[in-house]
């Protein structure tokens, strides 16, 4: 089997002491290392990974014939593993598995993640405002990125739901929103509009939909100039309490009001960081909710 590790950035994390210090930072806050199995039912990767990467995910094909997937992904990993008891906040580092169809080989990196859980059900998906258990990683993020950043970096967040919001105007069959909804958090203006003239949807909400799928920038400006473009009254409140911790952030948070993630079990407040000297994303994450088990949270990770 031909397996090739990935290296990734230029982060203060290539030293194993800065490793440790990170470690050492996590058990101050509480959080219990945990280790997660590294193979799972492939059938958990189907319902919770988005159709467009299903195929980077590693099959095996177990002697009982159930299709078994490489661990691609921790936090479907934690959901299945056996938590320890009275425990809810946790991080693990493990390695990751892709396929790299380019290169015709498996693709193995090493994850850092964080899990912030409830034994309960949430409804996260039903709502825009900021749970606890978010505000308490978003800060964590600010102090982990201060900390293994060589330069400066960037806070995006966003809102899985906000697409909803935004285009609950405009009414479509379930084929066309789903299609909706996937170009606009892919950014592709282009497909965008094919949809919606292939559903005769008027030029003037055409157009103002693609304002709001340009909007980006800091809460308290994208509030200022809301006059250039009309925004729901709920995307409007979530703006204000992003805003409130942008404070307590430094202001370093900027808002991207339909950003999307390839993980469709992110239901709620998601972010990233990007390094602004490598222009790349050094840690991803955001709310969830896992409803068959009973698990709603919030998390994020860093590939070493």
């Amino acid at each position: 089997m031909n397996i090739k590790r990935k290296q990734t950035l230029n982060l203060k994390l290539k030293h194993e002491s800065m490793l440790d210090t990170l470690i050492q930072k996590l058990k101050r806050n509480h959080l219990t290392q945990l280790f997660t199995p590294t193979v799972v039912n492939f059938s958990l990767y189907e319902k919770y990974v988005h159709e467009d990467h299903l195929k980077q995910i590693v099959k095996l094909n177990s002697p009982n014939g159930e299709i078994k997937a490489l661990r691609y992904d921790s936090t479907i990993s934690m959901i299945v593993s056996k938590l320890p008891e009275n425990k809810e906040h946790f991080f693990y580092i493990e390695p990751q598995f892709l396929y790299d169809f380019d290169n015709m080989r498996i693709q193995e990196s090493t994850q850092l993640g964080v899990e912030l859980i409830e034994y309960q059900k949430n409804n996260t998906n039903e709502k825009t405002n900021l749970t606890s258990n978010f505000e308490k990683c978003i800060l964590l993020v600010k102090e982990i990125s201060d900390l293994i950043c060589v330069g400066e970096y960037q806070i995006e967040v966003s809102n899985s739901n906000l697409i909803d919001t935004l285009i609950s105007p405009i009414n479509l069959e379930w084929k066309s929103t789903c299609d909706l909804k996937h170009y606009i958090s892919r950014k592709n203006e282009r497909k965008v509009i094919d949809v919606l003239e292939k559903n005769q949807v008027a030029k003037e909400t055409q157009e103002e939909l693609l304002k709001l799928m340009r909007i980006r920038g800091l809460p308290n400006k994208i509030v200022s100039t809301s006059n250039e473009v009309e925004l729901p009254e709920e995307v409007c409140k979530w703006l204000d309490s992003i805003g409130v911790i942008n404070k307590k952030l430094d202001q370093s948070v900027i808002i991207d009001l339909t950003s999307s993630d390839r993980l469709t079990y992110y239901q709620g407040n998601v972010f990233k960081v990007y390094d602004l000297t490598s222009h790349k994303e050094i840690i991803s994450g955001g709310e969830y909710v896992f409803e068959d088990f009973g698990i709603s949270g919030c998390g994020f990770s860093i590939k070493l």
